[in-house]
């Protein structure tokens, strides 16, 4: 993956995120951001991914494991949530964040939405952050999607939290969670819920070493699947300098059902 930024004028700036292919260069994100909006307006135009929760909007190398969680994976696909649209978000000018999104894109996403661009989806979403103490620090979100399938619509609710602890200039521990839950309509004015969530905690022993856990779960299953698809993951993250990595990473994977039996 290659990134490009700049800044246009004083009240542009545009991004880009081209993922290299053996058949060439395919565009992952492509758009512009307003930077001189009144009043704690920003707008986003483009293709873009959606900035709801804590880990959709972010790329491959800077996740703290190495794949995406099972809920997203399972939604969205392994990329996560990203379309064509348009994006406006509101920030409170006050002591305590506050920001408020609302995005509206094409839904192309066959895993919950249409396989085409002829469809419509709408996300909105809330997101605070405060410190509790000098060195414990509380971000807290919630987010609501609709939008159409082949079969009729897609609804999609969701929660997330981080808590983070600093010990130092480079010691901390962080624990973020997210919960999703889809209810979709099926053929035969049939619906179909499912739910998942994930949870990790990573501990940052200093600027070179962290050390992780997280816990995916699929529940609520659509039918002839288990109620509880689950998935295990540990990781050991080295990093030599600030712009690379080197992760050791062991998954215990319980989440591959068929025809009703897990594998």
């Amino acid at each position: 993956e290659m990134e490009i930024s700049s800044t246009v004028d004083p009240y542009f700036d545009i991004d880009t995120a081209l993922h290299i292919k053996k058949g060439g260069l395919h565009i992952g994100e492509l758009y512009v951001t307003t930077k001189s909006l009144p009043y704690g307006f920003r707008l986003k135009m483009g293709k873009f991914k959606s900035e709801f929760g804590r880990i959709n909007s972010k790329h491959q190398h800077s996740w703290r494991f190495s794949n995406i969680p099972l809920v997203f994976e399972s939604f969205f696909g392994a990329g996560g949530l990203g379309d064509e649209g348009v994006q406006l978000t509101y920030t409170l000018p006050a002591d305590t964040y506050l920001m408020a999104g609302y995005e509206a894109m094409q839904g192309a996403n066959g895993r919950s939405f249409g396989e085409d661009d002829a469809n419509s989806l709408h996300i909105g979403y809330l997101k605070s952050g405060f410190d509790i103490t000098d060195s414990n620090s509380l971000l807290l979100g919630a987010t609501l999607m609709h939008g159409d399938n082949p079969n009729g619509q897609t609804d999609i609710y969701g929660a997330d939290i981080t808590l983070k602890s600093i010990f130092d200039s480079y010691s901390s521990l962080t624990w973020q969670s997210e919960l999703l839950c889809r209810d979709r309509d099926l053929q035969n004015d049939k619906r179909a819920k499912q739910a998942g969530a994930y949870s990790e905690l990573v501990y940052g022993y200093n600027s070179n070493w962290a050390m992780g856990i997280r816990y995916d779960t699929l529940f609520k299953n659509i039918a002839k699947q288990p109620e509880d698809l689950d998935k295990y993951t540990a990781m050991v993250e080295y990093k030599p300098f600030e712009f690379s990595k080197i992760r050791l990473q062991y998954v215990y994977d319980k989440s591959k059902s068929f025809g009703g039996q897990r594998e």
